[in-house]
This record gives structure tokens, C-alpha cells and sequence, in this order.
């Protein structure tokens, strides 16, 4: 345990392995986020008339990223459900499913602190885990995860010292192509550099849903933000500070509609605090602003910031705070060293 309320897990083998295990240990979280999300449900009974959507989705992924479908597979006979029910849950892809925003800092390390935008229920059954791949070439890694879900759509970083965030963004294009968190996964086990992770993007598609991934390294000290679409991206490079929430802002796709006003109303509010800021405790206190961070009111029900998460990136370690619905204290802290000395 990590602490005293968010479960954690350590798992490894192959990817079949893996999801059984976090399948099985985690079967009551998942199979009652499942029976309680009204928005599944509805994706549930409307499958007899995508199920050639659905198909296509599976069949894509299946020449992409086959280990990624074991995955599912595994969680799917772990917590005793059906393949495709938890293939629709790993397909969230419209804008109401997450949002977050996400703000970066370079001063004496590379700050990022992110707010974890979802609908409540999401968090009331989440939990972390401690990856280690069977395979030697694969990264371990840890991962902040929704029940169900793998892990590559919220938040997390890996021993090679990289570091993801990721937002939900309303891809136009409306592809039909693989998961999106099936890239944020890929990221983890496969990125030594910031460059393996674009590559990783450029090659994963078509993809079905835009993300954000905000990715920084350890050992490069570089950060940058890449936008997708379901079958292109755009880079956008992180100088010293940066703030962003849940529509297109690259030069590239900077003309697609945003999804809602709230996501426009903190990305005006991001811009005009963040160059006032002097400190990283004034950007963590950016992302406090009634502005950004997002109430179920404020959302017409559909999320809200579950937590605050605030990564600190120096030349030799990566530590994160994570502060669950605006605690004053921190919920948890912890970081790579420990991480890769099995001291958590």
C-alpha cells in the first residue's frame, strides 16, 4: 500500500499475465465501476449496432499492438468478464469520459502539476501499480489507473526516468482505429528518450480519440506537449512555462472547435496567471483557481478535478505529490529511487 486509501499493486510477466493479475486483484473495483457508470451502460446496449465499429476497432488493434489486447484479455478472465465489455471501457474516447489541464514551470527543476479531471466514480475505485514487463527490452514502470482501464490514460512515469500526463482532446477526425490509451501504455514500456515516444505516436495509428501527452525526461531535462488527432500529431516544445486544458492549441490544429467553454474558460484563466507566477507553489495554487479546477456543477455532471498531482523533475530523481480532491495535505509523495530500490 502507498497509502492509507488508494490501493496499490506490483505486478509482472507477460501482458496476458499482467492484466489477469490486476484483473483478479482489482475484480470488485472493476466490476462495480462497470455496473455503476451510467455512461457504459449506455455503450453496453447500443453494441449490437456498433459491433462492426467495434470489430474494426479490435481488428486494428489486433495488427498494432496484439500484446496490448492480451492485456485486456487477461484483466477481462481475472475479474470474470467479457473480453468486449472491457474493450468498451478501454475505448473512452468522447470528451465527456476526462478532461484535466495541465501547467509546466522550469526554474531550479522542471515542475509539471496536473489536474486529474474525471467523473467522480472514476477515482472512487482507482488504484496504482508497479509494472514489470516479462519481457527484458521493456521499461517497468508505475501508473495511476482507472478500474478497468490500462494504464496510459491518466498519469505516471517509468524507471528509465520518463514522465506522462495525458488530456483528453476531441479529435474532429473521428477515426476509427485503436484505443488511445493504448499509446499512453506503449509510451511507458518502450520510452527511453522523449524522441522513442513520438515515434511510438507516429507509428500507433490510426487511432480512435485525440489525447495530450505532456512528456518530460529525466536524463534529457527536455519537456515538450503532442497533440493527436487519430492519424496525425504536432509537437509542441516547452521552453519555460505552459499551461493547457482540453482543446487543440498547436499552430496545426489550433483551428478544430473546442468541445466546451469550460475547457476555453481555463485555458484563458492559464494564460493570464501563469506568467504572473515567480515559484512552482504558485503554479500548484494555478491550478487551485475556481477557474480551473472543475466542479460537477461547472461540468453539467459530467467531471470533476479528482486530484492534484505536482511532479518535481531534477537532473537525478523525479518525485510526485499527489493531493486527492485539494487536500491540504499531501496525499502521497513518492519517487523513482525508491521506486526502482523497492522501497515503496
Amino acid at each position: 500500500m502507498l497509502s492509507n486509501t488508494i490501493p496499490y499493486l506490483k505486478v509482472t510477466g507477460n501482458n496476458y499475465d499482467i492484466g489477469y493479475q490486476i484483473g483478479s486483484h482489482f475484480k470488485l473495483n472493476i466490476r462495480n465501476i462497470l455496473s455503476e457508470l451510467e455512461e457504459f451502460k449506455k455503450h453496453k446496449i447500443s453494441y449490437p449496432e456498433n459491433k462492426v465499429y467495434l470489430s474494426q476497432m479490435v481488428a486494428i488493434s489486433k495488427k498494432i499492438c496484439p500484446e496490448i489486447l492480451e492485456e485486456v484479455q487477461g484483466m477481462a478472465d481475472g475479474s470474470g468478464l467479457e473480453f468486449i465489455d472491457l474493450f468498451i471501457h478501454n475505448s473512452r474516447h468522447m470528451p465527456y469520459w476526462s478532461n484535466c489541464s495541465t501547467s509546466v514551470l522550469r526554474e531550479d527543476a522542471i515542475h509539471i502539476v496536473h489536474n486529474e479531471d474525471a467523473h467522480p466514480i472514476f477515482e472512487k475505485y482507482a488504484y496504482f501499480v508497479l509494472i514489470q514487463p516479462k519481457n527484458p527490452k521493456s521499461i517497468p514502470f508505475f501508473s495511476h489507473c482507472y478500474p478497468g482501464i490500462i494504464p496510459g490514460m491518466s498519469f505516471g512515469f517509468n524507471m528509465m526516468g520518463l514522465v506522462q500526463t495525458c488530456n483528453a482532446l476531441p479529435d474532429p477526425t473521428k477515426s476509427v482505429g485503436l484505443p488511445r490509451m493504448f499509446v499512453g501504455r506503449t509510451i511507458y514500456e518502450k520510452s527511453k528518450t522523449i524522441t522513442d515516444a513520438i515515434h511510438i505516436i507516429a507509428a500507433m495509428k490510426p487511432r480512435s480519440g485525440g489525447a495530450s501527452y505532456t512528456l518530460c525526461t529525466l536524463s534529457e531535462q527536455n519537456i515538450v506537449n503532442v497533440e493527436t488527432t487519430g492519424t496525425d500529431f504536432a509537437v509542441i516544445p516547452i521552453k519555460t512555462r505552459f499551461f493547457r486544458a482540453n482543446h487543440y492549441i498547436s499552430e496545426k490544429f489550433k483551428h478544430f472547435p473546442a468541445a466546451s467553454e469550460h475547457t476555453l474558460r481555463r485555458q484563458r484563466r492559464g494564460d493570464e496567471l501563469l506568467p504572473k507566477i515567480h515559484n512552482s507553489k504558485e503554479l500548484v495554487q494555478i491550478m487551485r483557481d475556481k477557474s480551473i479546477h472543475l466542479t460537477m456543477e461547472s461540468t453539467n455532471n459530467e467531471c470533476q478535478t479528482n486530484a492534484l498531482l505536482h511532479f518535481k523533475i531534477t537532473q537525478y530523481n523525479i518525485e510526485v505529490k499527489i493531493f486527492p480532491e485539494f487536500s491540504v495535505q499531501s496525499h502521497l509523495v513518492l519517487d523513482l529511487e525508491k521506486l526502482k530500490s523497492d522501497k515503496v
